[in-house]
Parts: structure tokens; sequence; C-alpha cells
């Protein structure tokens, strides 16, 4: 099961726009090998939590989640940008 989520999460990174953002954000901040790892982890909690509630997988949480990140993101940019700004 570890191999086939770890393969499920590898083929992520260009596939999927739900997974693939967060695939490719901790692939960056982590470095390959450990992005795969959180990715497989992540799945495997979504397997868990559909099989224990029997509810249907739903997307629309990660689109959520993904919109308030990049909103956190710009603001945090624009923030810094203005520091750099003020020093300069």
């Amino acid at each position: 099961l570890k191999t086939a989520l770890i393969h499920a999460a590898n083929s992520r990174y260009s596939s999927d726009p739900v997974f693939g953002h967060d695939y490719r954000r901790l692939k960056a901040r982590l470095g390959p090998k450990a992005a795969k790892c959180a990715m497989a982890r992540k799945m495997a909690i979504i397997y868990f939590h559909m099989r224990t509630k029997k509810e249907a997988f739903n997307p629309e949480i990660f689109r959520l989640n993904q919109t308030k990140f990049k909103e956190k993101r710009s603001k945090s940019l624009e923030q810094q940008l203005a520091a750099l700004k003020k020093a300069a």
C-alpha cells in the first residue's frame, strides 16, 4: 500500500489540479522525496476518512484551501514589497 500511494503521489505532479498545487509547493519547500511521502500520507488520510465516514471525496475543500493560501501568500508578498520600498 505504501508503494502504491507513493507512486500515486508522484503522478500528481502535473496531472491533477487538486493535489498538483500542493505537491509542487511541498516539493519546492521539502524536496522531491519528502514531498512524495507527504502527499502519500495526505492521500492515505483522505482514503481513511472516505472509508470510515462513507463519504465521497470532495475536491472543493482543496480548492478553497488553495484559494486561501494564494490570498495569504499574495498579502505576504505585498508586505515584503512594502518593507523593501521603505528600506530603499
